[in-house]
């Protein structure tokens, strides 16, 4: 997927090499799609929320997913701990049904419920370990500061998933002309992922502003 949004030390996020702080409230659609020397395809158009709010007692963000290109508009909300960013809970509807529910337990298990038409289907699974919402994909980058930084290295999953390692490269800078006349100076990022196997496949690029 290519995600076009307008590295001196290695990051190891647990390790606490990134700042939640920068992560900024916001709104905004995000196209991803895959690109061929004569086409497009596979376009997804990506409405993302992006909020401050308690979960419990615990200081939050909130993280609205809804896929916009569809005409059930397929959502998944999840909560991510404000301080460290690790997973809270996660919630996936489709055609505006609740099918996946999931809340992450103070003794590092999961307890998730699956909805279907035949009833509920509850289960416990651990939580992996070092291990961030694949959904906060796009907060983890803008927790790191990659004026300072090059390479970064982190681990995402969904719940009842296999999880899957993220490198990131700062691989070149770019000067974007926007139609207001605002120029951008950008990073560019290249994304590979690193399957449970050791299998890599591309993730694709992202243009980062140097200034947010």
């Amino acid at each position: 997927m290519k995600n076009l949004l307008c590295l001196l030390f290695a990051v190891s996020l647990y390790a606490q090499n990134f700042d939640a702080k920068r992560i900024q409230n916001l709104t905004y659609q995000l196209a991803m799609f895959q690109s061929q020397p004569d086409s497009i395809t596979n376009m997804i158009i990506l409405k993302r929320e992006i909020s401050r709010e308690n979960y419990g007692s615990k200081p939050a963000i909130k993280i609205i997913e809804t896929q916009m290109n569809k005409a059930d508009h397929d959502q998944v909300i999840i909560y991510i701990d404000a301080r460290d960013m690790k997973p809270l809970s996660y919630e996936k509807f489709s055609k505006h049904k609740k099918v996946i529910s999931a809340q992450i337990n103070d003794d590092q298990t999961i307890s998730m419920t699956e909805f279907s038409d035949s009833g509920e289907k509850k289960s416990t699974i651990e939580l992996p370990k070092g291990k961030f919402f694949s959904n906060s994909f796009s907060e983890i980058v803008q927790s790191i500061d990659f004026n300072k930084t090059k390479t970064a290295t982190y681990h995402t999953f969904t719940p009842g998933y296999p999880g899957a390692q993220i490198d990131v490269e700062r691989i070149d800078e770019y000067t974007e002309h926007s139609v207001s006349g605002r120029d951008y100076n950008c990073w560019i990022l290249k994304f590979t992922i690193v399957q449970n196997d050791g299998k890599t496949r591309a993730g694709g690029y992202r243009y980062v502003d140097k200034k947010t």
